[in-house]
């Protein structure tokens, strides 16, 4: 029987990849185009978040070479609403945004991603002991790179 903080740590597990919960399987041609469901943002942002509603388009843009990778540059929007409800909060959170990414064809593996969010998130709380309300709005610009190694 797993104990109280082993509990928590399996609701917190998030599987390594989980944003490929978002994308289609099998090979696509470019300018394909697919829906996302909120089963699917269910799945990507793991067990914490709770009643997760959304939906969003995504669509295959053209291979490019990033470099000296082959990468697939694929577009993501979504608008996706949830619930957080934790030990201390319980909030409401909203996310709308774009996000471009660059998928390596060699190991499936995000190399780059840029895009922009607007997030707004309600809630109240006890965190050590002492009662917060939290009203939050963002706008957020988003740029990353990865560097994938593999072991020899």
């Amino acid at each position: 029987m797993p104990t109280p903080q082993q509990k928590k740590a399996l609701l917190e597990f998030q599987e390594l990849k989980s944003e490929d919960a978002l994308l289609p399987t099998g090979k696509h041609k470019v300018g394909y185009e697919w829906k996302i469901e909120s089963a699917q943002f269910q799945k990507a942002f793991g067990k914490k978040i709770k009643d997760v509603s959304g939906k969003g388009n995504g669509k295959f843009l053209r291979l490019d070479n990033l470099d000296g990778e082959e990468v697939a540059v694929l577009d993501i929007d979504f608008e996706i609403a949830d619930k957080m409800d934790d030990d201390e909060m319980k909030m409401d959170i909203k996310v709308a945004g774009k996000q471009t990414i660059f998928r390596s064809l060699k190991t499936g593996y995000d190399v780059k991603g840029t895009g922009d969010v607007k997030m707004t998130a309600k809630g109240k709380g006890e965190i050590e002991g002492t009662k917060v309300e939290l009203d939050f709005s963002a706008n957020i610009h988003d740029d990353e790179t990865s560097k994938v190694k593999t072991a020899p």
